[in-house]
């Protein structure tokens, strides 16, 4: 994996070297981007208003339990033995959404 740093000077490499502008390549960049997002599983699923919503609140908690994991390891579900994550698991406001969600089609 590229360090920041060295990231830059590849990246002004190929700014330089392709003589393009600044923002041409972070356009070409934003693009490339976009069609790796479109890859993923799910990337082409084009969500209406009301699950965009319901998405940005499961972002909005996840962020909030990804922050509580940062700072105390031990309540990071997936760090530790599913015997003591158990009850973690269960007390994620994420999973308590997740779980009363409609499954399958």
């Amino acid at each position: 994996m590229l360090t920041v740093p060295l990231l830059i000077v590849v990246s002004y490499c190929i700014i330089s070297a392709f003589a393009i502008n600044r923002d041409e390549y972070l356009d070409m960049r934003q693009k490339l981007l976009d069609q790796e997002r479109q890859m993923r599983v799910g990337g082409k699923v084009e969500l209406c208003d009301s699950e965009l919503h319901v998405n940005a609140i499961l972002m909005k908690l996840k962020g909030k339990e990804l922050e509580i994991a940062r700072r105390n390891v031990t309540l990071f579900p997936p760090a530790v033995h599913f015997f003591r994550a158990k009850q973690l698991i269960d007390d994620s406001e994420v999973f308590k959404i997740i779980r009363s969600m409609p499954k399958g089609m």
